[in-house]
């Protein structure tokens, strides 16, 4: 992606997947996207039927988390531990 930082992680997600016979990009197309703009990966998603919305932000914290130094991942861990 032009302006993202070279150390983003870019995740692909498709919404309203419960809404399959409008669908107008197949997985295939999706999953051919992703592989051009270097994303870590696809998922679909539906706000209406809660699917897979909580992976999108469980997958989006767990990379970030690795992305982290291993001070400041420390920190973290320390900080979400007293909570």
């Amino acid at each position: 992606m032009e302006n993202a930082h070279e150390e983003a992680v870019l995740f692909l997600v498709g919404s309203k997947a419960d809404l399959e016979f409008y669908r107008k990009v197949t997985a295939e197309q999706a999953h051919e996207y992703l592989k051009e703009i270097g994303a870590v990966f696809y998922i679909e998603t539906s706000a209406k039927t809660g699917h897979n919305i909580d992976l999108v932000f469980i997958l989006s914290f767990s990379s970030s988390i690795e992305q982290l130094s291993s001070c400041t991942k420390n920190i973290f861990q320390t900080i979400l531990s007293g909570i």
